[in-house]
């Protein structure tokens, strides 16, 4: 079992102590969902105690629970140990702005991929209770400028233009973030057309940008249009409930689909090419193994010739002979030529040393003659 799902359940933190003195020990489970279950700060607490063992939990969901800043401070505490946990949810809870702005610090941390860092890449809180606001985006700006590994971003807090304005800044930068959602934030044409602009410039790798339930009227989507002329990489773009006319929304459904239509025909490139080198490696083994084969027949042929070799001396010792006779005459052949001879036709060692003894005191020396 990976996944443990036990959403609105009303398990309380007697259910968690539970849960988190077994996950201490296990190292299958990776996803687990505690949504809407009453659990508070002792709850929170038993679990980041687990986390501080727990090396396989990639995925925790506690939304719509009661944790406050007791025990979301103590979860912030494993996070800054703990390098497995990727996606954290923390929805609609009693934890403060300052807290909040803490947790984001942690993730913005880390500026690699490397285990001197929390690698946290999702990362979403929306707060009914507490309105984050403006502070929200400049922390969500910092974990955009500093963290490398952070892919998703989920927010709905009322960030407003300004807050939108400060996170497009840093999308400017960033390579890593691929979806980021800003739902119910009071984003009107101003912080649209402040991502707009990100897009258009140099953000590269975003492709989902959710803009759901907004104040957003006409103006942030032309902009928008505009950025998609130039912007190939995103996808999904959410602009439902906002004041955005059918006209231009029917504009950038249309810039959207061709954007998936080349990112799916650079995608079929790609599989494509890694085919075709494959396809070529496969050709190059094999004409190494004919190569190879080539190689050995060589071999094995002059291993055969210089067998043939051995077996004329063998005779020639037998005969006690001076001459080789050939059909176009009588040739004398030295000891020195015969050594010469074997040197050119074999390259095997022990086959040369069978013949050097031969050689060597077995056989009388070949004198010249006519």
């Amino acid at each position: 079992m990976t996944k443990i799902d036990l959403g609105a359940n009303q398990i309380g933190d007697e259910g968690v102590k539970a849960l988190a003195q077994a996950l201490q020990n296990n190292n299958t489970v990776t996803t687990i969902n505690l949504d809407n279950n009453q659990i508070g700060n002792e709850g929170a607490k038993e679990l980041a105690q687990a986390l501080n063992h727990n090396k396989t939990v990639t995925t925790i969901r506690l939304g719509a629970n009661q944790i406050g800043n007791e025990g979301a401070k103590a979860l912030v505490l494993a996070l800054e140990k703990n390098y497995t946990v990727m996606q954290l949810s923390l929805n609609n809870n009693n934890i403060s702005d300052n807290l909040v702005n803490q947790i984001y610090d942690i993730i913005g941390v880390n500026k690699n991929t490397s285990n001197l860092a929390p690698s946290v890449t999702s990362i979403e809180f929306k707060h009914n209770k507490n309105q984050i606001g403006y502070k929200e985006a400049n922390a969500i700006a910092k974990v955009l400028d500093n963290n490398k590994t952070v892919t998703t971003i989920y927010s709905e807090n009322q960030i407003g233009d300004a807050g939108a304005k400060t996170i497009a800044q840093a999308l400017q930068n960033n390579s890593t973030a691929t979806t980021l959602a800003l739902r119910c934030c009071q984003i009107g044409d101003e912080g649209a057309i402040a991502l707009a602009q990100a897009l258009q410039q140099n953000n590269k790798t975003l492709e989902t940008l959710d803009l759901w339930g907004n104040n957003i009227g006409n103006k942030g989507p032309k902009a928008l249009v505009q950025a998609l002329q130039n912007n190939k990489t995103l996808k999904k773009l959410d602009l439902r409930w906002n004041w955005v006319s059918d006209e231009l929304l029917k504009d950038i459904n249309k810039l959207l689909e061709i954007n998936q239509l080349q990112a799916e025909e650079l995608s079929k490139k790609i599989e494509q090419g890694v085919d075709s080198v494959q396809e070529k490696l496969v050709s190059e083994d094999n004409i190494k193994a004919e190569e190879k084969q080539k190689n050995l027949e060589i071999i094995q042929q002059s291993k055969c010739e210089t067998l043939e070799l051995v077996m004329v001396l063998k005779l020639q010792k037998m005969q006690q002979s001076q001459q080789i006779e050939h059909s176009s005459g009588t040739k004398i052949i030295s000891n020195h030529n015969l050594k010469l001879l074997l040197s050119n036709v074999s390259n095997s060692a022990e086959l040369y040393e069978a013949l050097e003894s031969l050689l060597i005191g077995d056989i009388e020396p070949l004198s010249e003659g006519v």
